[in-house]
């Protein structure tokens, strides 16, 4: 555990919705975990059945550069729980972003 991670919830920091009742240090530990998960979603697609029609969907190139963006940034984020709350938010985004790519996969866009 990074030394200047607080226990304080979320609230104490000024978060509000989902991390309000989050201890600090869990939010930054869930920030973590769900990047680590996206990184796996994505390599998962890279040996996909369908990775050609995925590598060529307009989206991916984006959704490559946001996840590159984030892996920047999570890897400065020490124990910042407000900061970890909006890489959560971006992790969300770009796996909506990825969830649109699977479902014009499927219908066979």
């Amino acid at each position: 555990m990074c030394k200047r991670i607080s226990n304080r919830l979320g609230r104490d920091l000024g978060l509000t919705g989902a991390h309000a009742d989050v201890p600090a240090f869990q939010i930054v530990n869930d920030a973590h975990d769900r990047f680590f998960s996206l990184t796996s979603r994505m390599i998962g697609k890279e040996y996909d059945p369908d990775a050609e029609k995925i590598k060529n969907h307009e989206l991916w190139s984006f959704v490559t550069r946001q996840r590159t963006a984030v892996a920047e940034r999570i890897g400065e984020l020490g124990g910042d729980a407000f900061r970890a709350s909006n890489l959560i938010t971006k992790i969300a985004d770009i796996e909506r972003q990825l969830d649109l790519i699977d479902q014009d996969v499927s219908i066979g866009l």
